[in-house]
């Protein structure tokens, strides 16, 4: 969004200060064209690790996402219990056996991001770019038993580097 302002004010002057009439929708083609360009680029990087144009947001996410996802994987691991009574070793959920043979389980088990640096730059009060440099990888740990006594055994655990 904020990609468009410098262009946009461009695009006002050219507007206002050209009398050419050609010229001035040559130029303001030109630089409506190099705002466009401009988004397309931003949201290419914003998308790229390394990079965020939300850092308050990411900093949410790192704290709420495990919550949620612990909640999920507790319910899902409860709802199995009646066909499940094996008593399981401690492990990464994502390799305790209920959790690998089921096809359609749509929970998101992969690492969560944790509370990472954001730094500003020099453009990002008008572009919303930070530098962004991840936390550690975290994961959720199963702390074994049987799954009907899943509810607090999950826990987020820093994965370690491989």
């Amino acid at each position: 969004m904020f990609q468009w302002v410098i262009p946009a004010g461009c695009i006002w002057l050219i507007v206002l200060l050209i009398a050419d009439r050609i010229y001035r929708f040559s130029i303001a083609t030109l630089v409506f064209i190099s705002g466009v360009i401009l988004c397309f680029q931003y949201s290419d990087w914003v998308h790229k690790t390394g990079w965020t144009g939300n850092p308050e947001g990411m900093r949410l996410m790192a704290k709420n996402r495990p919550v949620v996802m612990i909640r999920e994987a507790e319910e899902f691991l409860v709802g199995k219990a009646a066909t499940d009574p094996i008593d399981y070793p401690a492990g990464w959920l994502k390799d305790l056996p209920p959790i690998k043979a089921e096809d359609s389980y749509d929970l998101y088990l992969g690492t969560c991001p944790g509370l990472g640096e954001y730094t500003s730059l020099w453009h990002s009060s008008f572009t919303q770019l930070y530098r962004a440099k991840a936390g550690p990888g975290r994961d959720l740990w199963y702390l074994g038993g049987p799954i009907r006594d899943a509810k607090g055994r999950i826990v987020l655990r820093d994965r370690p580097e491989s």
